[in-house]
């Protein structure tokens, strides 16, 4: 079952506003979104309900954001934050 692409407009989270899709990939949709509160512009992955539900690809995922938050390089995109809805 596929997930239904997200519009401008829409809200995620109760926190972040879609400005627009920036393309898909095997796993799932990524989306420009501006925070509410903050204003900040960000990117925002969502993965595909099957690939959600994977322990392992969950895992590795959130390994490499922990790793790629560490590293703080100029190069690669900023981790802000990472986590699943219930």
């Amino acid at each position: 079952m596929e997930r239904e692409r997200l519009s401008a407009g829409d809200l995620v989270d109760g926190r972040w506003r879609v400005v627009g899709w920036l393309g898909s990939g095997e796993m799932g949709d990524v989306y420009e979104v501006r925070g509410e509160s903050n204003l900040e512009t960000v990117a925002l992955k969502l993965f595909r309900p099957q690939y959600s539900r994977m322990a392992h690809i969950w895992s590795s995922f959130e390994q490499a954001c922990q790793s790629v938050a560490q590293l703080g390089l100029e190069q690669l995109v900023k981790v802000t934050e990472f986590g699943r809805d219930s």
